[in-house]
């Protein structure tokens, strides 16, 4: 799923014609990409199966807990919890965990609450199971959407002026050819999206 649309590019380089839309769709999907390899994470939600946005994920349950067992360390931006199952096979209800951060996603940890401790019964690789939606969030931020539009125009634009440095190219064979950076006001829109890494 891309972060912006044609039609909002098209609207954005006030092009009313459909003579270039194959280029600017082009243009359009290639951003989703660059901004996720960016930001170090999606702010679309992927799943499992066709167009589901549910997925469950698998946890190892001595490595991705912390020394009291009460905290599980996820690997991926959380955006909705569905459902979480403990290494043993217990379900774990909303009532026994909170999130960090506690209000806003995307989550990071689910603690405990309830006096349980993360545990396994056979094996700890992959014995703890998280369901939901694995994203910054489950709809595209609106500051995402709009990076994602100006730098589909700013690859469009690159392209149309034929300049030698940082543009985007289209092949004879019609492959799309990214430049190497992203212009600094794009930068700037997406730099409290990028995901710290510890």
């Amino acid at each position: 799923m891309a972060y912006t649309e044609t039609a909002l590019v098209k609207e954005y380089l006030e092009i009313s014609s459909n003579e270039l839309n194959a280029l600017i769709e082009r243009c359009v999907d290639a951003t989703t990409d660059v901004i996720n390899s960016y930001c170090r994470q999606s702010f679309e939600s992927h799943g499992q199966g066709n167009n589901s946005t549910l997925a469950t994920r698998y946890f190892h349950a001595i490595n991705d807990v912390c020394e009291d067992r009460t905290v599980l360390r996820l690997d991926k931006p959380l955006a909705l919890i569905d459902s979480v199952t403990n290494g043993d096979g217990t379900s774990i209800t909303s009532g026994q965990y909170v999130t960090q951060p506690y209000t806003d996603t995307p989550y990071h940890c689910i603690v405990l609450t309830d006096g349980t401790t993360w545990t396994y019964t056979t094996t700890p690789w992959g014995a703890i199971q998280v369901r939901g939606h694995w994203s910054y969030s489950i709809n595209t931020p609106e500051e995402i959407a709009l990076a994602a539009t100006e730098l589909a125009a700013f690859y469009f634009q690159k392209r149309q002026s034929n300049m030698e440095s940082d543009r985007a190219i289209v092949s004879d064979d019609g492959l799309l050819m990214l430049p190497d950076g992203i212009p600094r006001h794009i930068r700037t829109k997406l730099e409290p999206f990028k995901r710290r890494m510890i």
